[in-house]
């Protein structure tokens, strides 16, 4: 991690299960990668939480959410799915659709 609880923008993998293609953005709460899922053999988004509590707290949150939404989904509404969340090398991880 950076100064600022970044994870590297170089980074090629996170785990052994994603293998990152490339960074699709940058911001305060961290960064989301586009990655490869080699056990599901699908394209995912893995969200990388700076490591600061307070945005480790409101992720966990999210995901909290997240997982409500997913119990929805067949309610004719439609939401980014959660697929998984973990954390890897102290950053909280959030893989979604």
């Amino acid at each position: 991690a950076d100064s600022e609880g970044h994870i590297s923008s170089k980074i090629q993998a996170i785990t052994d299960r994603f293998k990152v293609e490339t960074e699709l953005d940058r911001g305060t709460f961290g960064a989301v990668f586009k990655a490869w899922d080699t056990k599901h053999k699908e394209v995912v988004a893995v969200k990388v939480v700076r490591r600061v509590a307070r945005y480790v707290e409101d992720a966990q949150a999210e995901v909290d959410i997240m997982k409500r939404l997913n119990g929805l989904r067949n309610s004719g509404q439609y939401c980014v799915r959660l697929l998984k969340s973990f954390h890897f090398q102290d950053h909280y991880c959030i893989v979604t659709e």
